[in-house]
C-alpha cells in the first residue's frame, strides 16, 4: 500500500524483444547492412504467453541489400508490437559502409533513422470509476523520431558486433515544441559469433548482450546447428 501510494511514471521495455537475434541481425546493427554479396529478407513473428490477455505479440519484416560493389548496403525495417492496451509501429531506413580489409573481412559502419508510433486504445478497459478522465479518451497517437548507430566486424566465420539502437529519440509535443524532452534510455549491445564446420555440419555458438543503466548487462545465449547453409 506505501508502494502505490509514492509511485512515480515508471518506463519498462522500450526496446523490442526478440529470440533469435543470429537470424535477424539488421534489427539491432545497422552496420550489419549490406553485409553479405546477396540480398536478404527476413521475417519473425514472436508471441508469449499466448493464453493470456493483453499478451506480447511482436511481428517484423527486415530487409537489406549490397551496393556499390559491395561497399555500401542499405536496409529498412517494418515492426509492430503489442501489449495489452498498448501497440507500437516502428519503420527505420538504414545504411552502413562497409569498409574492406580483404576479401573476407570488413567492418561495417551502420547508421539507422526512422520512427516509432505509439498508441493506446482504451476501449477494452473495463473500468470500475465511473467518470476517471484516464480512461475517458483514447490517447492520440505519438510519434518519436529515433536515430541509431552500429559497429559490425564480419568475417568468413565468425562476426562481432557493437551498437546503440537509440543514440537519438524525442518526444515531440505537437502544443509546444520547445517542451520536446529525451524519451528513451540508450541501450548497448554486444554480440558474437563464431562458426565451426564439421564436414556438412555447421555448429555456430553465439552471444547477444545487452545494458542500460538500472537494468546491468543481460545476456542471450544460443548455438545454430546448420545442415549444408540450407536447414538450421
Amino acid at each position: 500500500i506505501l508502494a502505490l501510494g509514492i509511485a512515480l511514471i515508471g518506463y519498462g521495455q522500450q526496446e523490442l524483444q526478440m529470440t533469435q537475434y543470429v537470424f535477424n541481425g539488421l534489427a539491432w546493427n545497422p552496420g550489419y547492412a549490406g553485409s553479405t554479396n546477396y540480398a536478404r529478407l527476413a521475417l519473425s513473428y514472436r508471441q508469449q504467453f499466448s493464453k493470456t490477455a493483453g499478451a506480447p505479440k511482436m511481428a517484423q519484416f527486415s530487409a537489406d541489400i549490397p551496393m556499390l560493389k559491395n561497399n555500401m548496403g542499405l536496409g529498412i525495417q517494418v515492426g509492430n508490437s503489442s501489449m495489452g492496451v498498448s501497440s507500437r509501429t516502428d519503420v527505420y531506413v538504414s545504411y552502413a559502409y562497409q569498409v574492406r580489409f580483404s576479401k573476407t573481412l570488413a567492418l561495417g559502419i551502420g547508421i539507422k533513422a526512422g520512427m516509432s508510433n505509439y498508441n493506446t486504445n482504451y476501449d477494452g478497459v473495463l473500468v470500475w470509476d465511473a467518470g476517471d478522465q484516464m480512461f475517458e479518451n483514447n490517447r492520440p497517437n505519438m510519434i518519436v523520431p529515433q536515430v541509431g548507430a552500429g559497429l559490425y566486424l564480419h568475417g568468413k566465420q565468425f562476426y562481432l558486433g557493437a551498437s546503440v539502437p537509440t543514440i537519438w529519440a524525442y518526444d515531440l509535443y505537437k502544443e509546444d515544441p520547445a517542451q520536446s524532452k529525451p524519451w528513451m534510455r540508450k541501450t548497448y549491445q554486444v554480440s558474437g559469433g563464431y562458426a565451426f564446420q564439421l564436414g556438412a555440419l555447421e555448429l555456430k555458438p553465439a552471444l547477444f548482450g545487452r545494458y542500460k543503466e538500472a537494468e546491468g548487462f543481460r545476456a542471450d545465449i544460443n548455438c545454430t546447428v546448420g545442415y549444408k547453409n540450407m536447414i538450421y
